[in-house]
């Protein structure tokens, strides 16, 4: 995955698993410990942020992903064939 992605694999207070960290958060707040929930929300959000990314640091398949204006005219030259010129 490109940086783009993010850092996916960052640990919240030693956890990685998604499930661990939400259980966590749910067991803080049950626990009164509102601080420490906020802050792990704070990170799992952060975690979630996509960071963007330049197409050099793109894959190939990552970049098929989207579409550039530039190709419009492609796509319209495929559509024409496709569908008669109609």
């Amino acid at each position: 995955m490109a940086k783009g992605g993010g850092d996916y694999m960052k640990t919240i207070n030693g956890m990685v698993d998604n499930v661990e960290v939400l259980t966590s958060i749910k067991e803080n707040i049950q626990d009164g410990n509102s601080d420490t929930a906020i802050d792990m929300i704070n990170q799992l959000m952060e975690r979630w942020q996509p960071q963007p990314c330049t197409p050099d640091e793109m894959t190939s398949e990552e970049k098929t992903r989207f579409l550039d204006a530039r190709d419009q005219h492609l796509i319209r030259q495929n559509l024409n064939k496709a569908t008669g010129g109609r």
